[in-house]
This record gives structure tokens, sequence and C-alpha cells, in this order.
């Protein structure tokens, strides 16, 4: 998994975000650090991902 401790002041950690994570007003680019990225670590982010939305496919061919 693609995780990486940025070299900035607290040591926060970029990585995969679980989906609701996401919908937290709280959520910043320092939610995780090198103290607490334990618990990022138990979460499985890949798991029940969002499905695709529609082809764009019939409208580009609709465009030419």
């Amino acid at each position: 998994m693609p995780y990486a401790v940025r070299a900035r002041p607290g040591a926060p950690v970029a990585g995969p975000l679980p989906w609701d994570d996401l919908d937290d007003p709280a959520l910043t680019a320092r939610r995780w650090t090198l103290t607490d990225v334990d618990r990022l670590l138990t979460c499985d982010s890949w798991q029940d991902p969002p499905r695709p939305g529609p082809s764009g496919r019939p409208a580009a061919c609709s465009l030419t």
C-alpha cells in the first residue's frame, strides 16, 4: 500500500483513506501522523470502492 511520511511539522502521513473518512468535515492533510498511523493501517481502504459511473463512450461517439 502507498504510504508516505511527509516532510512537514508533526510528520503527517499520506495514504489511502476509508471512503467514509471523506465525509468528515474535520478531515485535513494532517489527520494521520506517525504517532497514530497504526489506526490507519488497521482499516482496509481498498475494500468496497464506489461503483464507477456510466460510460462516457456513447456521448463521445455522438460528438464525432
